[in-house]
């Protein structure tokens, strides 16, 4: 079964049976409590015991995120693995590349021009919160212990969305 990292409006993960899987976005979902928290606890003088009641809050919807997050990722390789397939063809994702900030440029009188980088910073949100490093390994984790084997491919054109179809398309 081959499976493509999409992370295209409300698709997370496609297979090449034709299944588009929905994500859980959890970070997005928890965003403005998070950011609600983060503001009252930058309000309080540091080393204040309201602060780190705050900070301790702060860290409990990070761990509350995070463990969601991953109980998804969990039930979703489950889901994959039950499917019978033996073989998973996975992308093999620099994911570190994918979430680099744009480069600055640079007009003759020292301006700059516009890179795109709010637009990039949004995506970048949404590759971690994805959080596809972590699912691939949970995948071969189980598979593992299913018996079945993950084989990580190189990206390059081994999957294309046809936006007149709205399908994915799998190459060999």
């Amino acid at each position: 079964m081959g499976l493509d990292a999409v992370l295209d409006k409300d698709v997370y993960l496609a297979t090449s049976e034709g299944e588009k899987i929905n994500p859980l976005k959890p970070k997005r979902r928890k965003l403005a409590d998070l950011k609600a928290v983060q503001t009252k606890k930058n309000a309080k003088r540091k080393g204040s015991r309201a602060r780190r009641k705050l900070a301790q809050r702060e860290r409990g919807l990070h761990a509350r995120i995070a463990k969601s997050r991953q109980d998804f990722q969990y039930q979703l390789a489950h889901h994959l693995v039950r499917s019978g397939k033996k073989v998973f063809f996975g992308e093999k994702l620099d994911f570190n590349n994918l979430t680099k900030r744009n480069h600055a440029k640079w007009d003759e009188l020292g301006k700059p021009f516009p890179n795109g980088q709010s637009a990039k910073s949004g995506l970048n949100q949404s590759w971690l919160d994805a959080a596809f490093g972590q699912f691939f390994s949970t995948l071969t984790h189980i598979a593992e212990k299913a018996g079945a084997v993950v084989v990580e491919n190189n990206p390059a054109y081994t999957s294309q969305i046809l936006s007149y179809r709205d399908e994915f398309v799998f190459t060999d």
